[in-house]
């Protein structure tokens, strides 16, 4: 069935006030359908705090037959990026 799912992406910036330049981008994609669902860019003033980390949710709404595809681009190199995923139901 198709139904609305979030995906979470936990990471940490070893600086948040240098600047307010876009450092990340989060994106689900359907591979099946070749469509991105759901879109988010971070800037690193949207981490609440330096050197710890901080979660980030991105809610989509897949087909019924999708594969899904979790991704980050990261535009600058001083981003610990940790796990993504969807938790459990």
């Amino acid at each position: 069935p198709v139904k609305p799912l979030d995906a979470y992406f936990s990471m940490l910036i070893d600086n948040n006030t240098f600047d307010d330049a876009k450092i990340l981008t989060l994106d689900v994609y359907d591979a099946f359908n070749q469509k991105i669902l759901a879109k988010k860019e971070l800037t690193r003033k949207q981490f609440p705090l330096a050197g710890d980390y901080s979660l980030f949710k991105l809610p989509f709404t897949p087909a019924s037959q999708a594969k899904l595809e979790l991704r980050l681009y990261r535009g600058r190199l001083d981003c610990d990026c940790g796990s993504g995923g969807t938790p459990a139901d």
